[in-house]
């Protein structure tokens, strides 16, 4: 599909961009300022570009996929974020991978959620956030580590922003036995700007039937919730979010963890 708002003749800057995609995306049109055309392109699905005129200098921002979250433990960690800038040519074919969700673990099995795939793009690579670990021994049970960090076993919500998932609660009230998976300590906004779009939220923790049926919430930016009763299974991650999947319950019959989000590759004229 070839897609050229603009007219023939005109200086490219003040048009929006003509290319080719083999996946799915979407073309967004941000409005004109200073005289230029300023636009995103958001790539969901791995595939093939191709500008067919001259762009010169692109923002890219990179999410990574995000981490399936535990049965009977921690939530998924958000996919990775980075944004860089590139110089890019015409009528060059450049390969845009959209890093796939983890799985969440299945119940009764004594394993961590699988670690979300890198999304990747004209050379750069935002890892995967990892799968939630599995309650085990009644210690050191963590939220996958990621973007933003899963929430611990115990109902640990799931953290936002770059920010570490929050620490589970035992039912003695202890928290330093389920911490939360570690954040990468920068913002996951688009591009990494205040305004951006919020990316890569933390899958939030189950918990154990004796302390709650209630895991903890998914963050801010795709995150699933851990599940919110003794039968449900973890939430996933949302779509093309790199969200972690939450965490699903401990018990005699516990419940599956959610499956961790697809990420997302985002490109825009530089600014």
């Amino acid at each position: 599909m070839i897609f050229n708002l603009g007219n023939t003749g005109i200086n490219p800057a003040k048009q929006m961009p003509k290319f080719t995609y083999t996946g799915r995306y979407k073309l967004i049109n941000d409005g004109i300022q200073n005289g230029v055309q300023n636009w995103r392109i958001k790539f969901l699905t791995s595939g093939t570009l191709v500008f067919q005129q001259v762009v010169d200098t692109l923002d890219v921002f990179c999410v990574g996929g995000g981490g399936g979250g535990a049965a009977a433990g921690g939530g998924g960690g958000g996919g990775y974020t980075r944004t860089i800038k590139v110089c890019v040519s015409e009528n060059v074919s450049f390969q845009i991978t959209i890093g796939s969700g983890g799985a969440g673990r299945q119940t009764g099995t004594s394993k961590a959620g699988s670690s979300g795939g890198a999304s990747k793009a004209f050379g750069v690579s935002a890892a995967g956030g990892s799968g939630g670990l599995y309650q085990g021994g009644m210690i050191g049970t963590y939220g996958g580590k990621g973007g933003s960090g899963g929430g611990g076993f115990g109902g640990g919500n799931g953290g936002y922003n770059g920010k570490s998932g929050g620490n589970g609660t035992t039912n003695e009230g202890r928290t330093q036995d389920y911490p939360g998976g570690n954040g990468q300590g920068k913002n996951t906004r688009e591009f990494g700007e205040a305004s951006g779009t919020l990316y890569a939220g933390g899958g939030g923790g189950g918990n154990y039937s004796e302390w709650d049926y209630v895991g903890g919430s998914g963050g801010a930016g795709g995150g699933g919730d851990g599940h919110q009763s003794r039968t449900e299974n973890g939430h996933p991650g949302q779509t093309n979010t790199g969200g972690g999947g939450g965490g699903g319950l401990k018990a005699s019959t516990g419940t599956s963890g959610g499956d961790g989000g697809s990420g997302i590759v985002v490109v825009r004229n530089a600014r």
